[in-house]
């Protein structure tokens, strides 16, 4: 699937969540320096959440998820795929075989 078709896919599919294309990273990092995001998504809610991870899967998107964006450095070059903006107030991480449980509660 084309990124156009994957971004049409998700506006479909979110309910709150904000979706840039070709956002500029220094935007979103406290050191504010960084190449582009294909894909920007800032999402609280754990529907949304639960499909951008889907839509990543499905497609073979890379998924790279932050917080808040203090102490992460992007390159130049930016970051290809989807890039996560999960805003929630706590969060848990649990590894389970070959895969990783996220539990979170949002900040809404």
């Amino acid at each position: 699937m084309k990124q156009e078709e994957v971004v049409q896919n998700l506006k479909k599919n979110l309910n709150t969540a904000i979706i840039l294309l070709k956002e500029p990273m220094k935007k979103h990092t406290s050191f504010k320096v960084g190449g582009v995001a294909d894909i920007y998504i800032k999402a609280s809610q754990i529907e949304d959440i639960q499909s951008v991870v889907k839509v990543a899967t499905q497609n073979n998107l890379p998924l790279n998820i932050i917080g808040n964006g203090s102490n992460i450095l992007v390159q130049d070059n930016g970051i290809r795929g989807i890039v996560l903006e999960v805003g929630v107030n706590k969060q848990n991480f649990q590894q389970q075989e070959e895969e990783m449980i996220v539990t979170v509660r949002s900040r809404c």
